[in-house]
């Protein structure tokens, strides 16, 4: 029983430290594209709007799959 909660509590500081990690990278990658869009708001256009989503999206999936293979 003790091992089954030891094993649990390791698997849930692994998630933590994983789900940590993803937010900090969408934390970085936010300010990044606010940045950009205040500095360089005349050519903002219908697929600008769109590169931050595909952005987001791509590096989520990098870190769940870089962590979930790890």
């Amino acid at each position: 029983m003790q091992t089954d909660q030891e094993g649990e509590v390791r698997r849930l500081k692994k998630e933590l430290d994983r789900v940590t990690e993803e937010r900090d990278i969408l934390k970085k990658a936010t300010a990044y594209f606010a940045r950009d869009a205040a500095v360089d708001t005349r050519s903002s256009t219908r697929i600008d709007c769109c590169i931050p989503s595909v952005f987001f999206a791509k590096c989520s999936a990098f870190t769940r799959a870089f962590f979930m293979h790890g």
